[in-house]
């Protein structure tokens, strides 16, 4: 009797694979099942998208680790890097399993792309194209509409194209402002690895009533009084003493209309105040500077208290840190042991709660320093608040929205209804073509992601904007699931 050789150790492991991805692939059609009434709400451009969304959130529910691991053994692909296209790679995957045991090659059967051309792109947002963000928490709808108006008139003078955004106010939940900063600043020379000046310090000096631009990017304007600076000229020297009694002088260095573009190749502190001398008998002051702007710095264990005074809160007062917070119902639903995020960056938990405020331990960044800083978005993921990302007032300016816009930007979204609320009334005004951008809060669950993401695909322009954190790579992957565009919010 012949007996049967045994089976290799390697061809073992390749049957496992193949039955681990075709565990895999079953787990796409359960998911497609459980989520169908999503997928088929979704707009016909998006059904594509809205599916493969469903089969990254079944994946997100299993652990791939030890079949990463076995399938990089054997020089395959990484399902990390499958996120666009989840079923056909796992097909592919299949057939190259199969191949390597000795069945052939079946190559699977090509997967429709989202039908998204540079059109649909163009109207979101557009491969180089600018974009004029206005911000509804500021002004009216009169006003919008000159601001739109302008925007593209300069847009049609330079030939280019210029979308306008506007941004919903939404519900406002944020840190209260700080006491303001001294009135400096700093005219800092460029130096080599040598301490040797390669480029002076530069300012652009104005008057103070009818100030001009700067002639070029990332010049401070120092305003003056506008008849002693009639009588400058270029290559006049001024002499001062800075704010910290160190002797400076400012070279004219360049006449530009409305001024002059000054340089130093020493650091100079300037305040507002600071005496500029052309002569013994010829000076003037500065002018009103911006204050500098102050923050709280902040590492893993540190407190900081959230209190409801929403007055400038102090920076330098040796007192233990503390901020206000903008919206009086966090108070209220916040609890212990709860999650805190501000701007995604900083991060904690509530370590108590009293009738003025709470106290948070710090925990993120778990290392070094992060600044906590005045109007930074707060995020509380785990606490019930009783309030929408969408008021009243938002969806009356979705009207405006529909009239002059090509974007509108919801931020802190947090539930499916919310983005229904805002497609049901774009659908009242009869709209289907304004793109629409959202911001989602951190740190929400699969479950309530994919919800939000398969309603966004309810529209045909929609897109999702990403704030810099620890979670912006998490929400990058979902959106590529989804083949949603999205923008990176760099504020």
């Amino acid at each position: 009797m012949t007996s049967v050789p045994a089976m290799s150790a390697a061809a073992q492991q390749l049957d496992r694979l193949q039955d681990d991805v075709g565990a895999l692939l079953a787990r796409l059609v359960d998911a497609e099942s459980r989520w169908k009434p999503w997928i088929d709400s979704a707009s016909p451009d998006n059904h594509c998208s809205a599916t493969n969304l469903v089969h990254y959130w079944a994946l997100c529910q299993a652990d791939l680790h030890d079949v990463e691991r076995r399938l990089t053994e054997f020089g395959l692909s990484s399902l990390s890097h499958s996120t666009a296209h989840i079923r056909q790679t796992l097909l592919l995957l299949s057939a190259a399993i199969a191949a390597m045991r000795g069945h052939g090659w079946i190559p699977a059967a090509d997967a429709a792309l989202p039908d998204r051309n540079a059109d649909d792109l163009l109207g979101l947002v557009g491969t180089g194209t600018r974009i004029a963000r206005i911000d509804c928490a500021h002004d009216d709808a009169t006003a919008w509409k000159a601001l739109a108006a302008k925007a593209r008139t300069a847009a049609a003078a330079t030939g280019d194209t210029c979308l306008i955004s506007l941004d919903l106010g939404g519900t406002k939940l944020r840190t209260g402002p700080l006491q303001p900063g001294p009135q400096v600043v700093r005219l800092r020379p460029t130096r080599n690895a040598h301490g040797q000046v390669v480029a002076a310090g530069r300012g652009w000096l104005t008057s103070a009533k009818r100030p001009s631009r700067p002639p070029e990017p990332g010049l401070v304007t120092l305003p003056v009084d506008a008849k002693w600076l009639a009588h400058r000229a270029e290559g006049d020297e001024l002499l001062l003493r800075d704010t910290r009694g160190s002797k400076r002088r400012l070279l004219l260095a360049a006449a530009a209309p409305g001024g002059f573009v000054v340089s130093t190749e020493k650091t100079t502190y300037l305040g507002t105040g600071t005496r500029l001398k052309a002569g013994k008998k010829d000076s003037t002051k500065l002018g009103e500077l911006p204050a500098v702007e102050q923050s709280i710095p902040l590492a893993a264990g540190d407190v900081v208290r959230l209190t409801r005074d929403c007055t400038p809160a102090p920076v330098d007062d040796d007192q233990a840190p503390r901020i206000g917070c903008t919206l009086p119902e966090v108070f209220g639903n916040a609890a212990v042991g709860q999650r805190v995020f501000f701007d995604d960056i900083v991060g904690g938990r509530v370590i108590a709660v009293d009738a003025r405020g709470l106290d948070v331990r710090i925990d993120r960044p778990p290392h070094g320093t992060a600044k906590m800083r005045a109007a930074m978005a707060i995020s509380l993921p785990d606490t019930d608040l009783p309030v929408s990302a969408l008021t009243d007032k938002d969806l009356a300016d979705l009207a405006a929205a529909v009239e002059l816009a090509d974007i509108v930007q919801l931020s802190f979204v947090r539930a499916a209804a919310e983005v229904k609320r805002v497609f049901k009334e774009l659908d009242r005004l009869g709209d289907h073509e304004l793109g629409v951008v959202l911001k989602i809060e951190p740190s929400l669950t699969d479950d309530q992601r994919a919800q939000l993401l398969l309603t966004a695909l309810r529209r045909r322009r929609v897109g999702v904007i990403i704030a810099p954190g620890d979670s912006a790579l998490e929400t990058l992957h979902w959106c590529e699931a989804a083949h949603l565009p999205v923008i990176d919010d760099i504020d």
